[in-house]
């Protein structure tokens, strides 16, 4: 973008670059015909024009030529360049955002400026000028502009600007006692004005709004007036002061037609940067306005308020980001599926992972896992690693997805189960890339088939990994499983350097479980070597286990029948 302001140029020099609204759809139409150029919008007001353009990475467009030629502006010397300001990329981003909160006003905070905005981006669509990048670029900068105007005050309220504002009043009624007086506003300036006001003898009502009653505090002394009724009120006042951070007038000169008909002055005074009351109140004969200008004083800046201003638009600016990389992961045909394989052998793999793995160019995971899988796809670019390095092999595959790869990031069962698809998802989100997870059998369900039903009622799934869990939350899931009576399949029951957690589970296990609790393990399930045995609870614990292992403790309604391990649903046999 290129832009030209009350920064960088006169009233003088910015009104050479002022357009009108038809001279806006003329400008738009002819250099969205430029070549390179897929979208433009023009931002126009009284203190600046800026130049908005989506432009192919070939294109070479200077847009200060582009909007010099539309305002039929032409120079051999560039003495119109050195007005403008270019900006692009995450400068360009930022500066939008900003704009449209205020932050780059005249008058900081203005709200104006956020409908200006609001302006351009409609007439860059009715000019079919604006593309879906500008357009994206443009509402989420408007929608954290009405966020940050709805939540936040970025001007503090000074206790000398109450007090010049009761000067001001002194001089229009030099007793305030008895007077009556209207504060619209019960935050920090209106109660403080409200409380000036009442120690001068003044009767003071303030107003709040219906869905804001008795969530706010109203000063002693004053009477509270709904918000809504703030016109039925008026006439009975002297003094009405408006302290509101509203993006839109408090008063409106159409809705206070009274003042024209009464027979005495009104006075009004706008404590508001940008303004509460409209300025037309003026023209009444009747009745006098003051702003901040006239009380001579310009607000406080709050720091603390406009940091969290600038925390809300990052969050806004990280949304549109996250939008603009998965466009262009779409665009590139990028795609990332997570498949879980199933127990092992490929006669149980799923018909749909099976297809995706066909369909990717490289297959990513563990070194076993694309081992089981490699001689089944040949032609497939391999890339396997060790354990401990899921997050490495996610940040692989995102970065590969957004090169036009179909990529696959694999685990064995299924992957959303102690598997890649919750940290393939969170990391696919930073780079925009699109993400498919395509489930799989895991081994609570092969492995259960294996030994026959004992998962047939409700039942629970528990690691006894404390790799990435802490072993005081698996004692506190082990215990809760046991006290429910749940049957229950455990994973990872037992490593090289976790020999005793089937032990130490097994004693949890028994304070709520018989010992003669049936229980199967089945090692190596769907691949070579398949084995499983059936068991007792109390013999369980001297069982030799590894990672291979599935273990299965039944419930209550848990039998051996023949070989077979069998949790009854509740069905009546014959």
């Amino acid at each position: 973008m290129i832009g030209i302001d009350h920064n960088s140029a006169r009233v003088t020099e910015r009104g050479l670059f002022a357009f009108t609204a038809s001279q806006i759809q003329n400008a738009l139409t002819d250099i969205r015909g430029r070549e390179g150029i897929k979208g433009c919008a023009i931002i126009s007001t009284c203190n600046r024009t800026e130049l908005w353009a989506s432009e192919e990475e070939c294109g070479n467009n200077d847009l200060i030529d582009l909007i010099c030629e539309a305002k039929g502006l032409y120079s051999t010397d560039g003495k119109y360049k050195e007005l403008f300001v270019a900006r692009e990329n995450d400068e360009a981003v930022a500066h939008l955002f900003e704009t449209a909160c205020g932050l780059r006003s005249q008058v900081l905070g203005e709200d104006q400026i956020l409908a200006q905005v609001k302006t351009a981006i409609k007439q860059a669509r009715e000019a079919r000028a604006a593309d879906d990048i500008l357009e994206k670029l443009f509402q989420t900068a408007i929608a954290s502009a009405k966020r940050v105007k709805t939540e936040i005050r970025v001007t503090t309220a000074d206790a000398s600007v109450a007090h010049a504002a009761i000067k001001k009043a002194r001089e229009y009624k030099e007793n305030l006692s008895g007077v009556k007086c209207l504060v619209i506003g019960n935050g920090e300036m209106g109660r403080l004005t409200a409380e000036l006001l009442v120690l001068e003898g003044a009767e003071v009502s303030i107003t709040l709004r219906k869905h804001k009653q008795g969530k706010n505090s109203v000063p002693d002394g004053c009477k509270v007036a709904d918000y809504d009724r703030r016109y039925e009120i008026m006439p009975e006042c002297d003094i009405i002061v408006s302290a509101t951070i509203s993006p839109h007038y408090t008063i409106k000169k159409e809705s206070a037609a009274f003042i024209a008909s009464a027979a005495r002055q009104f006075l009004f005074i706008d404590l508001s940067v940008p303004r509460d009351i409209d300025e037309r109140i003026a023209d009444f004969e009747n009745a006098v306005l003051i702003d901040m200008d006239h009380i001579g004083m310009a607000p406080a800046i709050n720091q603390k308020a406009l940091a969290e201003s600038k925390r809300i638009i990052a969050k806004y600016i990280e949304k549109f980001y996250k939008w603009y990389f998965r466009k262009r992961a779409i665009m590139s045909n990028a795609k990332i599926f997570v498949i879980g394989t199933g127990p092992g052998e490929i006669s149980q793999m799923t018909g749909k992972a099976h297809d995706a793995l066909l369909s990717c160019d490289i297959i990513i995971g563990y070194q076993v896992y694309v081992d089981l899988v490699a001689e089944h796809f040949p032609g497939k670019e391999l890339i396997a690693s060790p354990m401990t390095k899921e997050a490495e092999r996610c940040e692989l595959a995102a970065k590969k997805a957004l090169e036009g790869k179909t990529v696959a990031v694999i685990s064995s069962g299924d992957a959303g189960v102690y598997g890649m698809a919750g940290i393939m998802l969170e990391t696919a989100q930073k780079y925009g890339a699109e993400v498919e997870v395509i489930p799989g059998v895991t081994a609570a369900l092969s492995g259960g088939a294996v030994l026959g039903a004992p998962l047939a009622n409700d039942f629970a799934v528990i690691s006894l990994s404390d790799l990435l869990t802490p072993w005081s939350v698996i004692e506190k899931r082990l215990s809760a499983a046991a006290a429910g009576d749940f049957a229950i399949a455990i994973y990872n029951p037992g490593s090289k350097t976790r020999r005793e957690h089937l032990e130490k589970a097994c004693r949890i296990l028994l304070r709520h479980k018989p010992p003669d609790t049936p229980c199967g393990i089945v090692r190596n399930i769907g691949r070579n070597g398949q084995s499983y045995r059936l068991t007792t609870l109390s013999e369980l614990a001297g069982a030799e286990v590894d990672m291979f292992m599935t273990i299965f403790v039944g419930n209550e309604q848990t039998i051996i029948s023949g070989e077979k391990m069998i949790t009854k649903r509740g069905y009546k046999t014959p």
